[in-house]
């Protein structure tokens, strides 16, 4: 995930074979999964909305994770 916000996300994935108007579940660090609407591509990028905005709480939680390198978030994640 490049960004997000409570209502959407732009996301860069090479794999991802897409177009407007999917649907596709995504999860989330710690949140769980999500379900998005895909609403445009451009390249390997996606923008999506969720179908249940973020709340405040989880848009705290994931900026600061976001804030963690990605080498300490993943290590976390292994060790659950």
């Amino acid at each position: 995930m490049v960004e997000f916000s409570e209502t959407g996300c732009r996301v860069r994935d090479h794999t991802m074979a897409c177009e407007e108007g999917d649907m596709f579940h995504l999860v989330l660090e710690d949140v769980g999964p999500m379900v998005a609407d895909v609403r445009w591509t451009y390249g390997a990028f996606i923008g999506a909305s969720f179908r249940q905005p973020l709340t405040a709480l989880v848009m705290e939680h994931l900026h600061t994770r976001l804030d963690q390198p990605l080498q300490m978030r993943m290590a976390q994640m292994m060790n659950r």
